[in-house]
C-alpha cells in the first residue's frame, strides 16, 4: 500500500508521520482469472484476525489451529503456516506475525521500528519466549497462560497488556466482507440493535435502487411454539451443553421506496441481493472511513452494477469524505474500474497461478507502461497477465 513514484492521481493519498513511508494508497484492487487465489490472500487476513481475536478464548480439549495449507502439495500439512502484517501505528511502523501447524503456534513475533531503528518487543519460538527491554508489562505471567494452540498476543490483550492490547485492537479493527451473498435474516440481525447510516440511505437512494428510509417491526418469531423445533432446540442444547432460548419476537427491517403507497413497504426479504448487499457494504465502509481502518472485501462487483462499484470506491478516493486515511482492499473481475482515471497503475494487483496451483501476487507498476496508456485495454490485452485463456466454440466440437 505504500505509493510508487509513479504518475498518477496525487489526491487522498493517506498521509503518514512515519520516514520512507509517508504516503500510503488508499485503494488495492486485485484482479485475477477464476480460482486463481484472490480470496485465499483476504481469507489469509481474516484468519489473522480471527487467531488474534479468538485463539486464547477458544481453548478446546484436543489443540487445533483452523488454519488451510495449501491441498496441492502433500508435504504442505507438515509445514507451518507463516503469516505477517506490517502497519503504521501513532507514526511507528509495527511488524506482526506468527507460523503455525495444525496443533501449535510455533513461532510468533512482535517488532517496532521507531525512526526506522527495529526494537523486538517478543519472540517466540516453540514454546520459548524472549521479550524486548522496550515491552513492558506482565510478559512472563502472561506467557506462562499462552497455551500451545493460542498466541501470545490474544492472551495478552485478553489479561489487559497495555502495549499488547493496543496492536490487538488494530488487527481487531480490520473490516471484512467476504460472503458476497447477503441473505436478509443477516441483514435483519445485524440491523436488530444498531441503525442504517444516513449516508448509506442516501447511496442508495443516489443510486435509484428506489429506498428511501426503513422501519424496524417487532413481530413474533414464527414456529416458536412447534413442537417438531422444540425437540431440536432441546437436542442442540443437551449437545452444547448450554441453554438457547428461542426469541418471542424478532426485528425485521421495512423498507419505504419512493413513489410508494402511504403506509406501503417491503421487508428485506423483497429486496434484490444487490440492495442487500449494498446495505451491508455501504454501513461497513463509513465505519472503515469514520475510524481510518481497513475495509477488506472479496468479489466488490458481486451483484453490484459497475457504476455501483465506482461509487463505492470513489468514497475512499475522495479527501472531503476521506478524511482519516481509510483503506479499501478489494477483489473483482470488473475490468471498467481500470478504464475510469481514478485507480493508479499502482493501486492494481494481480494474482497469477502457477502450473502446480501456487498463487503470486503482484503489482501492475512493476510493468514498464506509459502513463497515457489505458490500464484496462493492456490488462485485457493480456499484457499483465493474471487473465484466464480466451476460449473458443470450437474446442467444445
Amino acid at each position: 500500500m505504500v505509493a510508487s513514484s509513479l504518475k498518477g492521481r496525487d489526491t487522498c493519498l493517506v498521509e503518514t508521520e512515519y520516514s520512507g513511508f509517508e504516503k500510503l494508497l488508499p485503494v488495492a484492487a486485485i484482479f485475477g482469472a477464476n480460482a486463481s487465489g484472490k480470496s485465499s490472500l483476504l481469507n489469509s487476513m481474516h484468519f489473522m484476525q480471527m487467531a488474534v481475536s479468538e485463539s486464547f478464548s477458544q481453548e478446546s480439549e484436543k489443540p487445533h489451529i483452523p488454519r488451510k495449507p495449501f491441498k496441492l502439495r502433500a508435504s504442505s500439512s507438515a509445514e507451518p503456516t507463516s503469516l505477517a502484517l506490517s502497519f503504521i501505528l501513532d507514526g511507528t511502523m509495527i511488524e506482526y506475525g506468527f507460523e503455525c501447524t495444525d496443533e501449535e503456534f510455533v513461532g510468533e513475533w512482535l517488532y517496532a521500528y521507531p525512526n526506522k531503528r527495529k526494537q523486538i518487543w517478543f519472540e517466540r519460538r516453540n514454546g520459548v519466549f524472549e521479550f524486548g527491554s522496550f515491552f513492558k508489562g506482565r510478559n512472563s505471567v502472561v506467557a506462562e497462560l499462552t497455551r500451545r494452540d493460542s498466541l501470545f498476543l490474544s492472551a495478552a490483550s485478553a489479561t489487559n497488556h497495555d502495549q499488547a492490547k493496543e496492536i490487538a485492537n488494530y488487527i481487531k479493527s480490520l473490516h471484512f466482507n467476504l460472503n458476497y451473498a447477503t441473505p436478509s435474516t443477516l441483514v435483519d440481525h445485524l440491523f436488530s440493535e444498531d441503525e442504517i447510516d444516513e449516508r448509506t440511505l442516501k447511496f442508495l437512494s443516489y443510486l435509484q435502487t428506489g429506498i428511501v428510509s426503513y422501519e424496524k417491526r417487532s413481530e413474533m418469531f414464527p414456529a416458536r411454539d412447534d413442537e417438531n423445533l422444540q425437540k431440536l432446540m432441546k437436542v442442540i442444547n443437551e449437545i452444547s451443553g448450554s441453554e438457547t432460548i428461542i426469541p418471542e419476537k424478532r426485528n425485521e427491517l421495512h423498507f419505504l421506496h419512493e413513489g410508494a403507497e402511504r403506509g406501503s413497504l417491503l421487508r428485506a426479504t423483497n429486496e434484490s441481493a444487490g440492495s442487500l448487499r449494498l446495505i451491508l457494504l455501504l454501513q461497513q465502509a463509513f465505519e472503515a472511513i469514520d475510524g481510518g481502518g481497513t475495509l477488506f472485501v472479496d468479489e466488490l462487483d458481486a451483484s453490484l452494477h459497475t457504476r455501483a462499484c465506482s461509487a463505492l470506491i470513489s468514497l475512499f478516493l475522495e479527501e472531503s469524505i476521506n478524511k482519516n486515511g481509510a483503506q479499501l482492499i478489494f477483489t473483482t473481475h470488473d475490468t471498467n474500474i481500470l478504464s475510469s482515471g481514478e485507480i493508479r497503475r499502482d493501486e492494481v494487483w494481480l494474482v497469477e497461478k502457477s502450473h502446480i496451483g501456487e498463487s503470486r501476487l503482484f503489482s501492475a507498476a512493476e510493468f514498464k507502461l506509459r502513463s497515457s496508456d489505458n490500464i484496462e485495454k493492456v490488462y485485457l490485452d493480456e499484457r499483465l497477465g493474471g487473465l484466464p485463456p480466451k476460449i473458443h466454440a470450437s474446442w467444445f466440437e
